[in-house]
Protein backbone atom coordinates (compact mmCIF):
# COMPACT_ATOMS: atom_id res chain seq x y z
CA UNK A 1 0.00 0.00 0.00
CA UNK A 2 0.92 3.80 0.97
CA UNK A 3 3.68 5.34 2.71
CA UNK A 4 1.03 6.52 4.93
CA UNK A 5 1.02 2.83 7.51
CA UNK A 6 4.88 3.46 8.48
CA UNK A 7 3.56 6.72 10.30
CA UNK A 8 2.30 7.57 13.62
CA UNK A 9 0.04 10.71 13.52
CA UNK A 10 -0.47 10.69 17.23
CA UNK A 11 2.98 10.91 18.35
CA UNK A 12 3.45 13.62 15.79
CA UNK A 13 0.40 15.71 16.54
CA UNK A 14 1.09 15.23 20.13
CA UNK A 15 2.08 18.19 22.41
CA UNK A 16 5.25 17.70 25.23
CA UNK A 17 3.38 20.00 28.14
CA UNK A 18 6.64 19.09 30.16
CA UNK A 19 8.72 20.77 27.44
CA UNK A 20 6.68 23.15 25.12
CA UNK A 21 10.03 24.60 23.69
CA UNK A 22 11.07 21.41 22.21
CA UNK A 23 7.67 20.97 20.62
CA UNK A 24 7.51 24.73 19.02
CA UNK A 25 11.13 23.91 18.02
CA UNK A 26 10.42 20.27 15.77
CA UNK A 27 6.84 21.53 14.73
CA UNK A 28 8.20 22.93 11.16
CA UNK A 29 10.17 19.69 10.95
CA UNK A 30 6.91 18.29 11.60
CA UNK A 31 4.39 19.72 9.64
CA UNK A 32 7.42 20.10 6.53
CA UNK A 33 7.47 15.33 6.95
CA UNK A 34 3.57 15.62 6.40
CA UNK A 35 3.73 18.39 3.53
CA UNK A 36 6.26 16.56 1.68
CA UNK A 37 4.50 13.25 2.21
CA UNK A 38 1.32 15.25 0.88
CA UNK A 39 3.37 16.07 -2.21
CA UNK A 40 4.39 12.74 -3.42
CA UNK A 41 0.83 11.65 -3.25
CA UNK A 42 -0.31 13.81 -5.15
CA UNK A 43 2.40 12.87 -7.57
CA UNK A 44 1.77 9.71 -7.67
CA UNK A 45 -2.01 10.23 -7.99
CA UNK A 46 -0.77 12.12 -11.24
CA UNK A 47 0.96 9.57 -12.81
CA UNK A 48 -1.37 6.89 -11.96
CA UNK A 49 -3.69 9.14 -14.19
CA UNK A 50 -1.28 8.82 -16.87
CA UNK A 51 -1.06 5.42 -16.46
CA UNK A 52 -4.58 4.60 -16.62
CA UNK A 53 -5.00 6.87 -19.44
CA UNK A 54 -2.21 4.93 -21.22
CA UNK A 55 -3.45 1.31 -19.95
CA UNK A 56 -6.84 2.06 -21.97
CA UNK A 57 -5.81 3.46 -25.24
CA UNK A 58 -3.86 -0.10 -25.13
CA UNK A 59 -7.03 -2.13 -23.93
CA UNK A 60 -9.22 0.31 -26.85
CA UNK A 61 -6.41 -0.78 -29.32
CA UNK A 62 -6.45 -4.58 -29.14
CA UNK A 63 -10.10 -4.39 -29.05
CA UNK A 64 -9.74 -2.34 -32.29
CA UNK A 65 -6.87 -4.36 -33.93
CA UNK A 66 -8.95 -7.63 -33.48
CA UNK A 67 -12.75 -6.87 -34.21
CA UNK A 68 -13.55 -10.38 -35.00
CA UNK A 69 -12.75 -11.36 -31.29
CA UNK A 70 -15.27 -9.18 -30.05
CA UNK A 71 -19.58 -9.09 -30.47
CA UNK A 72 -19.72 -5.42 -31.13
CA UNK A 73 -17.19 -2.90 -31.57
CA UNK A 74 -19.17 0.34 -31.31
CA UNK A 75 -17.36 2.85 -29.28
CA UNK A 76 -19.82 2.63 -26.36
CA UNK A 77 -19.55 -0.80 -26.21
CA UNK A 78 -15.14 -0.66 -26.81
CA UNK A 79 -15.69 1.85 -23.64
CA UNK A 80 -17.09 -0.70 -21.56
CA UNK A 81 -15.35 -3.18 -22.53
CA UNK A 82 -11.97 -0.99 -21.29
CA UNK A 83 -13.92 -0.18 -18.06
CA UNK A 84 -14.49 -4.19 -17.41
CA UNK A 85 -10.70 -5.50 -18.04
CA UNK A 86 -9.59 -6.64 -14.86
CA UNK A 87 -6.11 -4.49 -15.67
CA UNK A 88 -8.25 -1.76 -15.74
CA UNK A 89 -9.99 -2.52 -12.59
CA UNK A 90 -6.72 -2.98 -10.61
CA UNK A 91 -5.29 0.53 -11.95
CA UNK A 92 -8.51 2.74 -10.83
CA UNK A 93 -8.22 0.77 -7.23
CA UNK A 94 -4.70 1.59 -7.07
CA UNK A 95 -6.08 5.19 -8.18
CA UNK A 96 -8.51 5.19 -5.35
CA UNK A 97 -6.02 4.55 -2.95
CA UNK A 98 -3.40 6.77 -4.48
CA UNK A 99 -6.23 9.57 -3.70
CA UNK A 100 -6.93 8.57 -0.32
CA UNK A 101 -3.23 9.17 0.50
CA UNK A 102 -3.45 12.62 -0.35
CA UNK A 103 -6.53 13.49 1.33
CA UNK A 104 -5.03 11.73 4.69
CA UNK A 105 -1.53 13.51 4.29
CA UNK A 106 -3.50 17.02 3.69
CA UNK A 107 -5.59 15.98 7.17
CA UNK A 108 -2.29 15.65 8.54
CA UNK A 109 -1.03 19.12 7.24
CA UNK A 110 -4.26 20.53 9.39
CA UNK A 111 -3.40 18.89 12.14
CA UNK A 112 -0.06 20.13 12.16
CA UNK A 113 -1.40 23.83 11.83
CA UNK A 114 -3.45 23.11 14.58
CA UNK A 115 -0.87 21.98 16.85
CA UNK A 116 1.07 24.81 15.43
CA UNK A 117 -1.72 27.14 16.61
CA UNK A 118 -1.99 25.13 20.22
CA UNK A 119 1.17 25.26 21.04
CA UNK A 120 1.14 29.20 20.36
CA UNK A 121 -1.68 29.35 22.55
CA UNK A 122 -0.44 27.70 25.49
CA UNK A 123 2.69 29.44 25.35
CA UNK A 124 0.63 33.01 24.86
CA UNK A 125 -1.24 31.98 28.20
CA UNK A 126 1.72 30.67 30.15
CA UNK A 127 3.43 34.28 29.34
CA UNK A 128 0.15 36.11 30.15
CA UNK A 129 0.18 34.20 33.85
CA UNK A 130 -3.64 32.90 32.93
CA UNK A 131 -4.61 29.72 33.69
CA UNK A 132 -7.74 27.50 33.29
CA UNK A 133 -9.21 25.37 36.38
CA UNK A 134 -11.86 22.67 35.03
CA UNK A 135 -15.40 22.87 36.34
CA UNK A 136 -15.43 19.94 38.54
CA UNK A 137 -12.08 21.20 40.78
CA UNK A 138 -14.17 24.04 41.09
CA UNK A 139 -17.14 22.71 42.18
CA UNK A 140 -15.33 20.26 44.28
CA UNK A 141 -13.40 23.32 46.22
CA UNK A 142 -17.16 24.98 46.67
CA UNK A 143 -18.10 21.99 48.34
CA UNK A 144 -15.38 22.11 50.30
CA UNK A 145 -15.49 25.59 52.06
CA UNK A 146 -18.99 24.92 52.57
CA UNK A 147 -19.05 21.83 54.06
CA UNK A 148 -15.90 23.56 56.57
CA UNK A 149 -18.09 26.84 57.09
CA UNK A 150 -20.86 24.37 58.21
CA UNK A 151 -18.41 22.34 60.70
CA UNK A 152 -17.10 26.01 61.91
CA UNK A 153 -21.11 26.93 62.33
CA UNK A 154 -21.49 23.52 64.36
CA UNK A 155 -18.40 24.16 66.47
CA UNK A 156 -19.52 27.60 67.53
CA UNK A 157 -22.82 26.93 68.05
CA UNK A 158 -21.37 23.97 70.17
CA UNK A 159 -18.96 26.37 71.85
CA UNK A 160 -21.85 29.12 72.71
CA UNK A 161 -24.15 26.42 74.25
CA UNK A 162 -21.55 26.72 77.17
CA UNK A 163 -22.43 30.34 77.29
CA UNK A 164 -26.01 30.16 78.02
Amino acid sequence: MSDRDKYNYKDDVSIDYSNLLASELDQSVRYWKYAKLHANAIADRERMKDQIDILKSEIDLEIRENPDDYTDTREASILAMVKSDERYKDKIKEYYELNEDVYVFAAAMRSMEQRSYMITNINDTLKHGIFSVPRTMIEQAEARKKAKDSMEDEHRKHMNKGDE
